[in-house]
């Protein structure tokens, strides 16, 4: 090792790697031939390999690294499906058994499968505090995996959210003409009484108001354009309903 910094001649301890006033390196070598070459040398004297193009070259092999890391989404979707059995792995008894009991809407079938297999392989836990937990986490895998197929595609949720809306469409439709119905039933069958009709006909000679024969008006012709109104919707829920 030299006594001295090649470049500017600064004293170099015994174990200087680099030179503590200009940073050059103490031992230069060429990446070529492994020979001890000057620190502001262009080219080696050994094997004239151009010593300005290595430096230019050694963030390539990082970069190659980086890019071949995760060169396709499995290899990153492998890793994180090993973190989540991991993080079920590192549970305890009663960790495990309180997330089986916890809300399982947000887990998906995936996360559900890999607690359920877990669980399978704890032989210290209760049978029946197994059985219990086994079974909500089917319940959910199946409720998870039917949502995951119905609604799948962009066009899958497209067809649903068409579908719940002419529902509620026929929904409000149906129950409008059925009250409507009866509103007007029961106010026709009062105002087609004769009774009343006398008795609304002596009141308004004396000055007096029928209120209840007023109101029973009123629903007939109410009834007639809610039935009416209601009928539409429905028409339009079930031509909207997609097939």
């Amino acid at each position: 090792m030299p006594d001295n910094c090649s470049k500017c001649k600064t004293p170099l301890d015994d174990d200087a790697v680099f030179c503590p006033e200009c940073a050059a390196p103490v031992n230069s070598r060429c990446p070529k031939c492994e020979k001890p070459v000057m620190p502001d040398a262009k080219f080696c004297k050994y094997c004239a390999f151009d010593l300005s193009r290595s430096v230019s070259t050694k963030p390539e092999p990082v970069i190659a690294t980086h890019n071949r890391s995760y060169s396709s989404a499995g290899q990153l979707t492998s890793g994180i499906d090993s973190l989540l059995a991991d993080r079920y792995r590192s549970m305890s008894d009663s960790e495990l058994l309180a997330t089986s009991k916890g809300d399982l809407s947000t887990h998906t079938e995936k996360t559900l499968s890999m607690a359920l297999t877990e669980l399978e392989t704890r032989k210290s836990l209760d049978w029946r505090d197994a059985e219990i937990a086994k079974s909500r986490l089917k319940e959910a895998i199946n409720c998870a995996d039917s949502y995951a197929s119905y609604v799948g595609s962009p066009r899958d949720r497209s067809s649903m959210s068409q579908r719940e809306k002419a529902d509620k469409l026929m929904k409000s439709g149906g129950i409008t003409a059925a009250v409507s119905a009866l509103l007007f039933l029961w106010g026709y069958n009062y105002t087609s009484s004769f009774v009343n009709s006398a008795r609304a006909s002596l009141m308004n000679i004396t000055g007096q108001t029928d209120s209840t024969y007023q109101f029973a008006s009123l629903c007939v012709v109410l009834g007639a354009m809610g039935f009416l109104v209601g009928v539409i919707l429905v028409i339009v829920g079930v031509a909207q309903k997609p097939s």
